[in-house]
């Protein structure tokens, strides 16, 4: 049995606790021998490291920093995106079927006067009652106001057959005392005469000058491949270029130098309804492919214009492009100068 007071062993039918002296107690209930408690932490609590909520903190602030930049890029971002706006039936047919457009050159993009007077829808609707409207390019320049008016498709490159004007500009411009030279371009402007616009390619220094002075004067669709009349060329494939935008500039440019009334292409012999206000001033282009243009200029029909009609594939032989431009030429000149008059 156990001492009830220390809880050691004693002997049985001992009196006194050997260990304590403490008197037995033969009818009390052995207690259990005391246990030393080895787990040294078993009464400490655990001890926190300041380091570790250091670390902790200064995560979290990390974090919070991050979310709130994060944040503020997505709220100005959302702020810069504009709202969805709504579908623009108009625009989706223009885009579908571009209209045509009244432009401004550059030497008069602030003129606002008189910036109606040709509508180009109606001139397309003249276009469409006789062909694709992808085979004429048309280019009107008021001469009051110097406003261009174009289709939509006036930028585009077209067979320049006829085109002597940048020739005639050039030749005025590049030296006011040779006097055979500019004699030569009145020949040429006078009759289309082929050969004189071939001597003035060649005193202006030939075709690469030609066409390097032409993109120093800002015309970038305008280009010479071949001399005029060169029909083997043409055939192997070297051929002049322009723009109804280019050929009405250059016609603008005759227009102010006064030398329009050179140009007395006649139309009439051609087919083509003149109209009955007005004279024009013209060259004309035909048998290069399947080309028929226009280039003139119209005074005494309420106000003066410039006009560069260009076509192609207006037909399967000269006889049939002849006749299919030369009746729609006859009506955009004539709804042209109706226009020209107010009407």
């Amino acid at each position: 049995m156990f001492c009830n007071n220390c809880g050691k062993k004693i002997e049985d039918g001992a009196e006194y606790c050997g260990n304590c002296g403490q008197k037995v107690n033969i009818n009390s209930k052995p207690v259990a021998p005391k246990t030393e408690n080895t787990n040294r932490y078993a009464h400490v609590g655990r001890k926190n490291n300041p380091n570790k909520i250091m670390m902790i903190v200064a995560i979290a602030v990390v974090v919070a920093a991050v979310i709130a930049v994060c944040g503020f890029f997505v709220l100005e971002y959302i702020k810069s995106v504009p709202a969805d706006k709504p579908k623009d039936s108009t625009a989706v047919q223009q885009t579908a079927a571009p209209r045509e457009t009244a432009e401004t050159p550059m030497e008069n993009r602030n003129s606002e006067i008189n910036r109606n007077v040709f509508d180009m829808d109606k001139i397309g609707m003249v276009i469409s009652q006789k062909t694709a409207p992808a085979n004429v390019s048309v280019a009107i320049c008021d001469c009051e106001t110097g406003v261009f008016y174009t289709t939509y498709n006036s930028g585009n490159e077209f067979i320049a057959s006829g085109f002597y004007l940048p020739l005639y500009v050039l030749a005025y411009g590049k030296d006011s005392t040779n006097i055979t030279l500019r004699e030569t371009a009145d020949k040429m402007m006078t009759a289309m005469d082929n050969n004189s616009a071939n001597a003035v390619i060649n005193s202006l220094g030939g075709l690469s000058s030609v066409n390097a002075e032409i993109r120093q004067l800002s015309y970038m669709s305008t280009s010479f491949n071949r001399k005029f009349g060169d029909t083997e060329a043409s055939k192997q494939g070297y051929e002049n270029y322009t723009s109804a935008n280019d050929a009405v500039a250059f016609l603008a440019k005759v227009y102010q130098m006064g030398a329009y009334k050179e140009m007395n292409a006649n139309l009439k012999s051609d087919g083509v309804v003149l109209p009955n206000i007005g004279t024009v001033y013209a060259h004309r282009g035909l048998g290069i492919g399947t080309a028929y243009n226009v280039f003139a200029v119209v005074t005494g029909a309420g106000r003066d214009y410039c006009v560069a009609i260009m076509t192609k594939d207006m037909g399967s032989s000269s006889e049939t492009v002849k006749a299919n431009a030369t009746s729609l030429v006859s009506d955009l000149l004539g709804e042209i100068n109706r226009q020209a008059q107010g009407l």
